[in-house]
């Protein structure tokens, strides 16, 4: 069994997974995401299984108040859906933007209704037709280009943010009119 990328890949290994397979690649790429993106006040879940609708990750982003002062807002948070599309050199296109749009009705019990952000992950850049997408998207999306394993690989082994294994560092976030009015409007991201 495993809960995080350090235990999943423990487990691979002794299951002796091929590294190089579409479960292994992605699995590791979901782990991934859910480290890296705690750095950013996100608390996941791994859900991957089979007619999950394609929701990989699951959990709340709590973004804290723009100030310090004891009379600035609490901090806000936001229940998140994620698809992550890495591992596999994924075309990143429109029509996940679409399928992820088409995910909502099959969210688990909390993650349906209103107050839901769905959020695609890749390992590249969001194209002109992705951003182009989430602004036509009738529900608060977004898209984060977070590296996969490989692009640590390719660029001398780094360890990408937080050390462990290689990759994830998160190069984008963006998100549509809705998700701006879950309360990211004005919201900036950066790593402390």
């Amino acid at each position: 069994q495993h809960s995080d990328l350090a235990s999943y890949l423990d487990d691979a290994k002794r299951r002796g997974l091929d590294e190089k397979s579409t479960l292994f690649t992605g699995t590791r790429y979901e782990y991934l995401v859910a480290s890296r993106l705690s750095r950013y006040g996100f608390s996941l879940t791994r859900v991957g299984k089979t007619s999950d609708y394609g929701i990989d990750l699951v959990g709340e982003w709590t973004i804290p108040s723009s100030s310090s002062l004891s009379a600035s807002p609490p901090a806000i948070k936001i229940r998140v859906l994620i698809q992550c599309k890495g591992g596999g050199g994924q075309r990143i296109g429109p029509h996940l933007i679409r399928e992820l749009e088409g995910s909502f009705a099959g969210a688990p019990p909390g993650w349906r209704g209103g107050g839901v952000l769905g959020l695609l992950v890749g390992e590249r850049g969001a194209t002109r037709g992705v951003r182009e997408a989430l602004g036509r998207a009738d529900v608060a999306m977004g898209y984060v280009w977070c590296e996969g394993a490989a692009a640590a690989a390719a660029a001398g082994g780094g360890g990408g943010e937080g050390g462990g294994e290689g990759g994830g560092k998160v190069r984008q976030m963006l998100w549509n009119r809705r998700a701006e009015e879950l309360g990211l409007e004005g919201v900036g991201v950066g790593v402390r």
